[in-house]
């Protein structure tokens, strides 16, 4: 003879199935769902008593002292360095250094004909001129 069910177990319970208590199911949120809460940002107040922002105050005026006095220093150097410049002007030491290469590209065209005219001369290939010369492929 089966014993009869409880009255506070389910209708289909079993005498093998353990009634169990109710517990209130967790939540389950998706991850995705969950990046979309909005948080709010918490903010930090800091007081400061008047001494610490009077003392605050003067030491800021000491810093901003003791950083132009170092701008001045500076000032002072970079007056010197340009002194010392052939051509203080930014625009002129570029065109005189194109002008300077300029004249070295020249200078190595008609180099690179002579040798080319020798090379043809002694019948050799211009690497062997390069060699005999003491030069490197890449001068």
């Amino acid at each position: 003879m089966s014993p009869s069910p409880s009255p506070h177990s389910p209708p289909h319970a079993s005498r093998d199935q353990a009634v169990q208590p109710s517990v209130p199911a967790k939540p389950k949120t998706d991850p995705v769902e969950m990046k979309r809460i909005p948080l709010e940002p918490k903010t930090f107040e800091l007081k400061v008593s008047a001494d610490i922002e009077i003392a605050s105050k003067d030491q800021l005026r000491a810093k901003i002292a003791t950083l132009e006095t170092r701008i001045d220093d500076t000032r002072v150097k970079l007056d010197h360095a340009t002194a010392k410049l052939k051509h203080p002007d930014p625009n002129q030491t570029v065109n005189h250094h194109i002008k300077l290469l300029r004249q070295y590209n020249d200078v190595r065209d008609i180099a690179t004909g002579l040798m080319g005219i020798m090379a043809e001369h002694r019948q050799l290939p211009m690497k062997r001129i390069y060699q005999d010369l003491g030069l490197d492929e890449k001068d």
